[in-house]
């Protein structure tokens, strides 16, 4: 397949495939530069062909970014509920009923029959059936009805926040393919754009320079990274240098929690700085936020102690 002529390729498009941040960036620069040149009435009438596309996209990035806020608040009621259930319910759940029936009784194995790991350990889905469970084995009980409530009460509160959790997570797929396709639309309004000023501008072809943000452009598209990692390892995710304002996207979709942040060297364990995720979370966070932007290695650590750990970045 013939390489198509470089004017041939919608530099917009290409260069904010990807990152809608980006196009966030580039379509301000070019909706101010219009802005302050429309007293000529060629700019003017580009201003006004531009902005239905340029408003379209940013209502529709808007709401990208409020949903995915939305996803990250109720992530973290639905791991704030995960961290009890392994951090204190199951504890006490378990001593209540070693009070009656110690571990070594079949009476115990009937309602505990992997003691206490099924709900401190393992896919979310796999600890909420592990609640389920329970209450279904203390209905046979009638000297644990006031636990059973207990855990009854539990069951419906995280099965609750684990529904509303996907929902969010349902409604930012929504969101991406209308922001996507805002995207699209609003590329090629700039690459028209780009045509008029270069028929406006053909002898001075460098006046077109001021009205796109080149670095941004030049910078090129959003690159993804995806990898596992092992327990209680850290892993380069890339080499890249960052200005402290500068944008990254990351994504935990594994089951361990995450620490992500800038070193100076490849092999560098995380200190205190840096961004913690925990197993379904994402969020969009500035390099900064990673820690000291003049270190070039974004990095990744898994501090499991047992299970491998997955990440998702656009850098």
């Amino acid at each position: 397949m013939k390489k198509l002529w470089n004017y041939a390729v919608n530099t917009f498009e290409v260069s904010t495939q990807g990152s809608y941040i980006k196009a966030n960036i580039i379509a301000d620069f070019h909706y101010s530069a219009l802005v302050n040149m429309q007293k000529d009435p060629d700019i003017l009438q580009m201003l006004k062909a531009y902005t239905p596309s340029y408003n379209n996209f940013k209502t529709n990035f808007t709401d990208w970014e409020t949903q995915i806020g939305m996803q990250e608040g109720k992530t973290v009621d639905l791991n704030k509920l995960l961290d009890e259930l392994a951090s204190t319910l199951i504890c006490n759940w378990d001593v209540n009923i070693q009070v009656k029936y110690n571990n070594k009784t079949g009476e115990y194995k009937s309602l505990l029959p992997h003691k206490r790991k099924p709900f401190q350990a393992g896919k979310q889905t796999e600890r909420i059936a592990a609640v389920k469970a329970l209450s279904t084995a203390l209905a046979g009980f009638a000297d644990f009805k006031t636990l059973k409530l207990e855990v009854d009460d539990f069951y419906k509160k995280i099965t609750q926040a684990y529904d509303v959790q996907k929902v969010n997570k349902s409604s930012t797929t929504v969101n991406s393919k209308k922001v996507e396709d805002a995207r699209l639309a609003l590329c090629t309004a700039m690459y028209d754009n780009m045509g008029l000023l270069m028929h406006k501008y053909a002898a001075t072809p460098e006046k077109i320079c001021t009205f796109f943000d080149l670095e941004a452009l030049r910078h090129g598209k959003q690159t993804k990274y995806t990898g596992h990692i092992k327990p209680l390892t850290c892993h380069t995710i890339a080499k890249h240098t960052f200005a402290p304002d500068a944008q990254v996207e990351l994504i935990n979709p594994g089951t361990t929690d995450l620490h992500f942040y800038l070193s100076q060297t490849k092999d560098a364990m995380p200190k205190a700085d840096g961004i913690i995720l925990k197993p379904t979370e994402q969020g969009i966070y500035t390099a900064a936020q990673l820690g000291n932007t003049d270190y070039a290695h974004i990095m990744v650590y898994n501090p499991h102690k047992v299970e491998a750990g997955q990440y998702e970045a656009y850098i």
